[in-house]
């Protein structure tokens, strides 16, 4: 029988974007998948510099 690996625990991530000083809360695996998570609810921000942090 497979065991079951452990899913990764979704974690809550403040996006902070640099370009237009704004912040935002996405809840996502690890820092890449808060990137794309942000990316997807605000597209414009392609071009634009941020950072996630994990929210404690």
């Amino acid at each position: 029988m497979p065991k079951n690996k452990p899913q990764p625990a979704v974690r809550a991530f403040l996006v902070e974007n640099h370009s237009v000083g704004a912040d935002a809360l996405v809840y996502a695996t690890d820092k890449k998948a808060a990137k794309e998570e942000y990316l997807k609810q605000c597209p414009a921000a392609i071009n634009d510099r941020f950072t996630a942090y994990i929210v404690k």
